[in-house]
């Protein structure tokens, strides 16, 4: 028996019948089950996904046509006619368009991508991304394409962890301990059961909703706080990419605060006693353009294609950011010195 001990949402829809459905959700929003005023209409089970794979009615067995087979990234493999529109990983199809609602945004099951680009509440470089992976770096990309072992909640969280739930019956854990499956949901003192369980989990939910909207807060005050990186990448700027990291690791420092108008100044003080060479360019870090550049800055002769590049990239960096902004440079892909 599959137990969920998430908190239970109650969500009322009206059909064009007029007849008043009751869905149960867990808190990932995955529709675990829905029975409407009169009786007991059906309840899903999923896979390790929680992609629904068939409905079974109040005496168990399977609703016809409810069968359902879906590909890595949700697309749905031989689909056919029925009511259930709940599918990959439990959420919503669009009929029409044919998208699954995640609640952040949609996603194209066809194409394994976003229909739109990742978003957060305060702006920051790249939503909800960790820079040490690469995959993350993708707004459209789903679950690090990685759609076997991993499903995305509410279009934010690419990195959840799935969670595999125990084969068998779909049934409903609530207060007390209580397992309510689909037959006794079918009946009067199922469906009375539920509904005082929902009832009592009111304020536990309002309470745990509190909750979590005062961590993420804390977490987006935090990330918000941290400066905004500017990537040197050696793959492109190789020399460049060595003098920040050398640099660095003699002492120099990885955050600075940008500070262009006095530039000019900076990078003469910096070049002061070191003499230019045909066909190079004078690299210094930190860079002219920030309070920590100038006299003490390292300098060092590299390619003059290299230098360039690499000052092209982090004036496109930084454009966004007004003067007094500190940022962190990191250089990336720096070439392993030979042996």
């Amino acid at each position: 028996m599959a137990h969920y001990d998430a908190p239970i949402q109650n969500v009322r829809r009206n059909h064009l019948q007029l007849r008043l459905t009751t869905f149960m959700y867990d808190s990932t929003a995955t529709a675990m089950t829905h029975f409407d005023a009169c009786s007991f209409s059906a309840a899903f089970s999923g896979d390790h996904l929680d992609s629904a794979r068939l409905m079974t009615n109040a005496s168990g067995g399977i609703v016809p046509g409810s069968e359902g087979t879906f590909l890595p990234y949700g697309q749905e493999f031989g689909p056919t006619t029925n009511s259930n529109h709940y599918k990959f990983t439990g959420k919503e199809r669009d009929s029409e368009s044919g998208l699954d609602y995640f609640g952040a945004r949609f996603y194209s099951n066809a194409h394994g991508r976003w229909f739109s680009p990742d978003w957060a509440d305060k702006p920051i470089s790249v939503p909800y991304a960790e820079f040490g992976d690469p995959q993350s770096l993708n707004l459209y990309g789903y679950v690090r394409n990685s759609p076997m072992s991993k499903a995305d909640a509410d279009g934010h969280c690419p990195w959840c962890p799935l969670a595999i739930a125990a084969g068998g019956p779909v049934g409903v854990a609530v207060a007390g301990g209580v397992l309510l499956t689909a037959a006794y949901l079918a009946t009067p003192q199922g469906k009375a059961a539920a509904t005082n369980a929902m009832n009592s989990l009111g304020q536990m939910v309002t309470t745990a909703v509190h909750g979590i909207d005062s961590m993420v807060t804390r977490a987006d005050d935090a990330a918000s706080k941290q400066p905004p990186p500017v990537i040197i990448d050696g793959n492109k700027h190789p020399e460049t990419a060595q003098h920040v990291a050398d640099a660095q690791a003699a002492g120099h420092p990885s955050e600075v605060t940008l500070d262009r108008a006095n530039a000019p100044g900076n990078r003469k003080d910096a070049l002061r006693g070191t003499p230019p060479v045909a066909g190079k360019h004078r690299d210094e870090y930190p860079p002219a353009a920030t309070k920590e550049g100038g006299d003490s800055a390292s300098v060092r002769t590299i390619s003059g294609s290299d230098n360039s590049g690499a000052g092209a990239s982090f004036g496109n960096q930084v454009r966004p950011y007004p003067d007094g902004t500190v940022v962190k440079i990191i250089p990336v892909n720096v070439p392993k010195p030979p042996k």
